[in-house]
């Protein structure tokens, strides 16, 4: 069996880049305004943009090149933006997108691949029946590449696209995102602290919590495994097993000032949390 090396990864491309293709000038220029309309605050030489969920979102720069594949790209998610005219002639009336999908399968630097088409206001779906059969079918053309981390996802308009890119994004595996939780205690860091740890899921955070009030991040220092052994996680304990396990994660995270194992040190990096 081949794996990724056998594979030319074609695009190597900056991860904090955002990149669109300039053969779509029209749509590079709507992009721009687009942006534009973003409240952008510098942050540590990034830019930061607060998306539509209230989440930020961060990128160095917006650069127009000739992208092999896909229309807009960040961090391994391209998106390929079609009209309704332009993807049905696609799939029923040419081999282009099966042929456009085979090539994006065969390149590792494409771990999202999402065709993205403002058409919803083209159908009639309350009074049509042949509307709603013509999207059913043209949704379930792409069921058949989800498996493959390939998507469509249908809008209303082009700024609800650029909206939704820009979302997608942000929950991309972007190193500035990749220990931002999808739901935060923001004014509790001790409670946030915690649901960083693998073995801790939000409804243990809390169970912990509710015995241990505490609030300040470097309280996460005070917990023993004694102490959490006798916390009840649900109708059981969580136990001496768990509790060794999720010491120890704490312990990775945050290391104590005063000792630190170099032998068995853990990259914090290397620390997958889902």
């Amino acid at each position: 069996m081949f794996n990724e090396t056998d594979y030319e990864k074609e695009m190597e491309l900056d991860p904090f880049t955002i990149y669109v293709d300039t053969r779509e000038r029209e749509r590079v220029l709507s992009f721009h305004k687009y942006m534009h309309t973003q409240n952008h605050v510098q942050d540590n030489g990034m830019y930061r943009i607060t998306t539509s969920n209230g989440e930020y979102f961060y990128y160095k720069e917006f650069i127009e090149t000739s992208l092999p594949k896909g229309d807009f790209f960040y961090n391994g998610v391209a998106f390929e933006y079609k009209t309704l005219k332009d993807l049905e002639l696609s799939i029923y009336n040419s081999e282009r997108l099966n042929q456009q999908i085979d090539n994006v399968l065969k390149d590792p630097s494409i771990d999202n691949y999402i065709i993205i088409c403002n058409c919803l206001s083209n159908f009639n779906f309350q009074e049509s029946k042949v509307d709603r059969e013509r999207f059913e079918n043209l949704k379930n053309f792409f069921n058949q590449f989800i498996p493959f981390h390939i998507h469509f996802i249908p809008t209303t308009s082009e700024k609800i696209a650029f909206r939704d890119m820009i979302n997608i994004w942000r929950c991309s595996k972007s190193p500035n995102n990749l220990y931002t939780l999808n739901k935060k205690y923001p004014l509790n860091p001790f409670l946030s602290n915690l649901t960083l740890l693998p073995s801790i899921n939000h409804n243990n955070a809390t169970a912990i919590f509710k015995e241990y009030p505490y609030t300040l991040p470097e309280d996460m220092r005070k917990l023993t495994e004694e102490m959490v052994a006798d916390v009840k996680f649900g109708k059981k304990r969580c136990g001496e097993a768990k509790a060794k396990k999720i010491i120890r994660q704490r312990d990775i995270l945050f290391p104590s000032k005063n000792t630190v194992d170099l032998k068995n040190h853990i990259n914090y990096t290397d620390i997958k949390i889902w």
